[in-house]
């Protein structure tokens, strides 16, 4: 009974993938879409985690990760 809302879900959580895929880093986000479909979406997850490893250790964004030791 609850198929169709994970099914939604899914695919709402894809698009806002590919959105912050994009926004995070334009050039491998158009890269990525050469690669067949199978392989895409593991690649926008892989740019979206590359983004935000790179936020946390950036300095001025440090701190909203961490806080104050």
């Amino acid at each position: 009974m609850t198929a169709p809302m994970d099914a939604s879900r899914a695919a709402h959580d894809g698009v806002s993938m590919l959105h912050a895929a994009r926004a995070a880093d334009p050039d491998r986000f158009f890269c990525a879409l050469f690669l067949p479909a199978a392989a895409r979406a593991a690649a926008m997850v892989l740019i979206a985690f590359n983004h935000e490893c790179v936020r946390a250790v950036a300095t001025p964004a440090s701190w909203a990760v961490a806080g104050p030791m």
